[in-house]
């Protein structure tokens, strides 16, 4: 009997012309919360996470010292982008955060505490928690944070050395939650605060005698340990210059 080979390829040579549509990656967020403003994207043909103004939370509660990392992309427009680590509740913890706008500016990264919801970031300036670094806009870059005791190194790019090296934490040390949170200002065209991916968090033993220093005392000066505020009181709109009786 004689096979007839091309009508055997007339019917297999069709199916190997139809397209296959797939993400090169699939991104896990099994361990994450995200909350209004976060979302898995498809992005340049893989999945990736895709922060505006929005917050995503880890469900593990244990990390104190060691290693995250995550690949991070940028628009260039203006938008900040934040990483919290050792969070037990909204209202304490310790943040870094990127001003994407900023490449190569004096205060690309900011570091932080969270105290009472809020961060004060305007008194962490200089050796005490911002530095510049190279954050191009619309390619992904690596971002690295190691958190070591009271002590905190940030890597970004593929360079070797930290542009943050070991700036002083001053928050809690002890174990706590991760964020990613993403804002955008009302002013900016930024579509995303940042589209991020390849997170990956490892975790160290916490060193003993990690502590904050004690404030190096003086002589002849005493530190202040208690304070004693008024009872609110109403004012007008002038400025204030002698401080009311009551």
């Amino acid at each position: 009997m004689r096979i007839h080979f091309k009508s055997i390829l007339m019917v297999i040579v069709p199916f190997l012309c139809i397209p296959i549509s797939y993400s090169k990656t699939s991104v896990d967020i099994s361990n994450w919360t995200l909350n209004d403003g976060v979302s898995v994207s498809t992005f340049q043909d893989e999945e990736v996470i895709k922060i505006t103004s929005g917050k995503m939370l880890s469900n593990d509660m244990t990390f104190q010292d060691g290693i995250i990392e995550f690949d991070l992309y940028s628009s260039g427009e203006r938008a900040f982008f934040y990483v919290y680590f050792r969070q037990p509740s909204e209202e304490q913890g310790e943040t870094l955060y990127l001003r994407t706008h900023k490449s190569n500016a004096p205060d690309t990264l900011q570091y932080s505490p969270i105290i009472q919801k809020r961060s004060a970031w305007q008194i962490y300036h200089g050796e005490k928690g911002t530095a510049s670094a190279y954050l191009p806009a619309n390619t992904w870059t690596k971002v690295k944070l190691e958190i070591s005791g009271n002590k905190l190194s940030v890597w970004v790019g593929e360079g070797n050395e930290p542009v943050m090296d070991k700036v002083l934490l001053t928050g809690l040390t002890k174990k706590g939650g991760l964020a990613f949170r993403g804002f955008i200002p009302r002013n900016s065209d930024a579509p995303y605060a940042g589209l991020i991916k390849n997170i990956r968090i490892s975790q160290t033993r916490a060193k003993p005698g990690s502590a904050i220093p004690e404030m190096t005392k003086i002589d002849g000066m005493q530190p202040i340990t208690q304070l004693l505020v008024s009872p609110a009181f109403a004012s007008d709109k002038s400025p204030t210059t002698d401080v009311p009786n009551d």
